[in-house]
């Protein structure tokens, strides 16, 4: 079995392992607001052990601008991504060498990863990290970005995994074990479980009954609305829905370039839409309804579902993010031909035969920043094996 440096406690850990290290930057293409509660614990954490924490990110592109969900600027130190076809270079040269430590996106076309990596381990004053996904999980394997992938985990000096999944697939590369960690991606879980709790009787009421609806004819949907989360299907299946029972119900929470698709279930009263799902929100419309409908791309969304207890109802072609693998098919996560029919008569039948699901483990953003903080302790702890 692969070790897990990110079991240790990292609370526990001593700065004196580290060769006179102290700062470490974290980049992201952008950081969206549910990324912060994550970074703020582990940059607390990061103090206690003497290592400073940065953030450097770019602003939001293509349809993620229209997610609405960017955190503000004074949360990271800016840096310029130029997306040039399959290029996506972060300008982060500076960094590199003003950091004893930088942790990269996994991006095989980035130049500047590429070129922070071509330094042999134990010639580079920076240390270098990468986070990702480590598998082709969104998109179809290409075996030229499979390449470069392999060799960035290779040259890196620690390689950060979102599940553990991604460790073996990394382990399968010919990653050393011991510099690899899974992180366990998750959100903030303990905010949405303290607002459920929280939720009163008469507020699940006033939303039903603002619905004209039940819970057991009640679905949601959280989360982007974009290309990648099948909009279209979804738009197409609420059609079939509608003339199937017209009592049922959609509360809606996301923002995206292809919410303009739901327009006419919108204006017929079939979905509700109640703009940005925080914690709060997520909590009532988790009492308020039984399925999450994602026929697209299952993500984070997949520890919402867990946490307010419902099942998601997806499509088998869909290509789903590694969160996925917290869900149990034939438990919490059910899916369906790529066929909007399909999807509307299974929606109909989760709706009126299942019982809200058992609560089911998920992992916390305590364990996340635990796992990660060990990791960059593994990542600047000076131990070089070429």
């Amino acid at each position: 079995m692969p070790q897990r440096p990110s079991e240790i406690d990292s609370k526990n850990i001593s700065a004196s392992g580290l060769r006179q290290m102290n700062s470490i930057c974290i980049i992201q293409p952008y950081i969206p607001n549910y990324r912060l509660p994550f970074f703020d614990r582990l940059r607390a954490n990061l103090d206690d052990q003497g290592i400073q924490l940065t953030l450097a990110a770019g602003s939001p592109q293509g349809s993620q601008r229209y997610r609405r969900d960017a955190a503000g600027d004074g949360s990271y130190i800016p840096v310029r991504w130029t997306n040039l076809g399959p290029i996506h270079w972060s300008h982060s040269e500076r960094l590199v060498r003003d950091y004893d430590a930088v942790i990269y996106p996994l991006i095989g076309t980035d130049p500047a990863l590429n070129i922070a990596l071509l330094p042999r381990r134990n010639s580079r004053r920076t240390k270098i990290g990468v986070w990702g996904h480590i598998g082709a999980y969104v998109n179809p394997p290409n075996p030229v970005d499979q390449a470069i992938e392999t060799w960035q985990m290779r040259r890196a000096d620690h390689v950060f995994a979102y599940t553990e999944r991604g460790l073996e697939e990394a382990v399968s590369r010919g990653v050393n074990p011991d510099d690899v960690t899974a992180v366990q991606n998750t959100i903030d879980t303990e905010e949405i479980a303290r607002a459920s709790a929280s939720i009163e009787g008469h507020d699940v009421a006033a939303l039903l009954k603002k619905v004209g609806a039940t819970p057991e004819r009640t679905m949601a949907y959280i989360g982007a609305l974009d290309s990648s989360k099948r909009v279209d299907l979804l738009a197409d299946a609420l059609e079939h829905i509608w003339a199937m029972d017209s009592s049922a119900r959609v509360l809606l929470a996301g923002a995206g370039d292809q919410r303009r698709l739901l327009d006419r279930a919108i204006a017929r009263g079939q979905v509700l839409d109640m703009g940005y799902a925080d914690a709060s929100m997520k909590a009532l419309i988790g009492q308020a309804s039984s399925l999450l409908l994602n026929p697209g791309r299952v993500g984070l969304n997949a520890v919402d579902a867990l946490v307010l207890r419902l099942p998601i109802l997806t499509v088998s072609t869909s290509r789903h993010a590694p969160e996925v693998d917290y869900l149990t098919p034939g438990s919490n996560l059910f899916s369906t031909p790529d066929d909007p029919h399909e999807y509307a008569v299974q929606a109909m039948y989760i709706l009126k035969s299942m019982k809200r699901v058992k609560q089911a483990p998920y992992p916390t953003i305590d364990l996340m920043v635990s796992r990660f903080s060990a990791g960059i302790y593994e990542l600047l702890r000076n131990r070089i094996s070429e």
